[in-house]
């Protein structure tokens, strides 16, 4: 399973330590704070996101894809599994450490990670992760909710993704990696009565679909962390907002890793305010009305709603 040249860059290093949660929940701050920090964060991490894109495009998309999501096989059952996930951790590796021979401590963030950690767990037994969570409210709010499954319907930039099936190679679309993300199935074609290939109803109900995505994703996270016990840390982001120094020094005692208290200091002052749903037209506010009602449950789980 574990091959390739980087692998000595990376064994050489603790971690990796593995950021993780909806996307559109913070993740890039923390990851900004982990590079600060000193944790070396890959030669690939986009400009505007800090995602690393070998993790994204090389490992986290070609198994959401595949056809083993989400119920993932054991290796010793699944040979082809197997190969296939050495395949793309290898490539995604070579990708994200490069030429660079890092020091210390190793890790990367891509949110959608979190559909993957057994695999990580299993390929790199010292993995950490770092469970971001926002209020879904304002995850939902994000970009007027335009993105992913309710964004642009092109594929992402770069996109190459290949997965095994019949017989040869497919090649899965971008659209079908949001909707695996949002439903747990790429094959999703309804949800709610709501025709999934249809713009003019994702459009109408993106607030309510991007609640389902948030509810989605944070409960497969929460329920995988429940396997990796103390490998496995939560924190919200509007704690991280309010209290950076107090929730990073906690943070950096689970992670087993030094903290420069001025780089934590440099963030006081962020507030996570919510969206501003008073620009929203009479449609729209229904259809976010929706979306809180569907996500209350969790909302009052996680102290979002009493």
């Amino acid at each position: 399973m574990r091959s390739g040249s980087w692998l000595a860059a990376a064994d050489r290093c603790a971690g990796p330590i593995v950021v993780v949660g909806r996307p559109r929940s913070g993740t890039r701050l923390l990851a900004r704070l982990l590079r600060e920090a000193g944790v070396f964060m890959g030669v690939d991490q986009s400009a505007g996101y800090l995602d690393s894109i070998g993790w994204f495009l090389r490992f986290v998309a070609p198994l959401v894809t595949s056809k083993w999501f989400p119920d993932w096989p054991p290796w010793e059952d699944e040979a082809d599994f197997a190969t296939f996930c050495g395949k793309c951790v290898d490539e995604a590796g070579r990708e994200f450490f490069g030429d660079c021979k890092p020091e210390g401590v190793w890790g990367w963030k891509f949110p959608e990670t979190l559909f993957v950690m057994p695999i990580v767990k299993q390929v790199f037994p010292q993995a950490k992760f770092i469970h971001l969570i926002r209020d879904g409210r304002n995850v939902c709010l994000s970009r007027n909710g335009f993105f992913q499954l309710t964004g642009p319907q092109a594929d992402y930039a770069g996109w190459n993704v290949r997965v095994p099936g019949g017989g040869g190679c497919a090649t899965p679309r971008y659209r079908d990696y949001c909707l695996a993300v949002a439903f747990g199935s790429s094959a999703s074609h309804f949800w709610r009565t709501i025709d999934l290939a249809d713009p003019v109803q994702l459009l109408a109900n993106r607030f309510l679909l991007q609640m389902q995505s948030w509810v989605h994703c944070v409960s497969s996270a929460r329920k995988a962390g429940q396997a990796l016990g103390e490998d496995y840390l939560e924190i919200h982001y509007e704690e991280l907002c309010r209290r950076p120094d107090e929730t990073l020094k906690s943070l950096s005692y689970g992670l087993q890793i030094g903290w420069d208290e001025h780089a934590a200091g440099s963030d006081r002052g962020i507030t996570p305010v919510r969206g501003a749903t008073a620009r929203l037209s009479l449609a729209e506010a229904r259809d976010y009305d929706r979306a809180v009602a569907f996500g209350t449950p969790l909302l009052r789980e996680l102290g979002y709603l009493s």
